[in-house]
C-alpha cells in the first residue's frame, strides 16, 4: 500500500512539474516532499538497494561510458587533464569551496533521482504494464522532460535521452538501484570535474601570461 501511495504522490509532483507554471510550485516544498516520499518509499523497499562489489566496480566503468559518450554527443574537448582529472586535488580557496559544494549536491540530487524514476517509476510501472520496455520509455520521457529543456541545446537533449535510456536498460535487467545510482553519480562527477578542470586551466593560463607579462616588464626595467 505504502508503495502505490508513493507513486502516486511522485507522479502527481511531476506531472504538476511538467504542466504548472514555475511560480505555482513553491520550490522547497515540492523538494522536501519529494525528498521525505522517496527516502518512506526506500525504507519499506531496502532489499532495492541490495548489490554486490562486482556490481560497483562495474556501475563506475559505465558511469565513465556514460560520460564518454556524453562529450562525444554534446562535443566537449577534453584538456590534458581531464582523463584522470589530477587537477582537482590542486584547486584552492574559492574553487575548492564551489567544486566541494557542487559535488555534494550532485551525490543527493543522482541519488534522489534515481529513487523517483527508477526506484519508483520504473518498478511499479513495470508491475502496472506488465512491460520492463514501456516502463522505461515512460519513465525516459518523465525524466527528459523534467529538466529545462528550453536552456538546453538540441545535443544536450539528445545526451540526456542516451543516458536515460541507457541507465533505465540496466535497472532493467538488474533492478540494482545502488548500481544506477553509482552511474548516475560517476556520470556527474566526471561532468563537473572537467567544468571545475577547465576552471583551473584557464587560472592557470592566465597566471601563465601574468608571469610572462613580469617577466618581459622587469627585463625592460633591468635594460634601462
Amino acid at each position: 500500500m505504502i508503495r502505490y501511495i508513493c507513486f502516486s504522490v511522485i507522479l502527481l509532483d511531476i506531472l504538476a512539474k511538467i504542466v504548472l507554471p514555475v511560480k505555482t510550485r513553491p520550490p522547497k516544498i515540492i523538494f522536501a516532499l519529494r525528498f521525505v516520499t522517496s527516502f518512506i518509499y526506500i525504507f519499506t523497499n531496502i532489499e532495492l538497494l541490495y548489490t554486490n562489489i562486482f556490481l560497483c566496480i562495474l556501475a563506475f566503468i559505465i558511469g565513465y561510458l556514460t560520460y564518454i559518450l556524453s562529450c562525444f554527443i554534446v562535443g566537449t574537448k577534453f584538456n590534458k587533464y581531464n582523463l584522470l582529472f589530477i587537477n582537482i586535488w590542486k584547486f584552492k580557496g574559492n574553487l575548492k569551496k564551489k567544486y566541494r559544494i557542487e559535488y555534494s549536491k550532485n551525490i543527493l540530487k543522482a541519488f534522489l533521482e534515481e529513487i523517483v524514476y527508477r526506484g519508483i517509476l520504473q518498478t511499479i510501472l513495470g508491475e502496472l504494464l506488465n512491460s520492463q520496455i514501456i516502463a522505461a520509455i515512460n519513465v525516459t520521457i518523465l525524466f527528459v522532460m523534467m529538466h529545462n529543456l528550453k536552456k538546453m541545446a538540441l545535443v544536450q537533449i539528445l545526451d540526456l535521452i542516451a543516458f536515460s535510456v541507457i541507465i533505465s536498460a540496466i535497472y532493467g535487467a538488474f533492478s540494482d538501484l545502488t548500481m544506477v545510482s553509482i552511474i548516475h553519480i560517476t556520470r556527474n562527477w566526471y561532468i563537473i570535474n572537467q567544468k571545475y578542470s577547465d576552471y583551473f586551466m584557464e587560472e592557470k593560463r592566465k597566471e601563465k601570461i601574468l608571469k610572462i607579462i613580469r617577466r618581459n616588464n622587469h627585463d625592460q626595467s633591468t635594460q634601462i
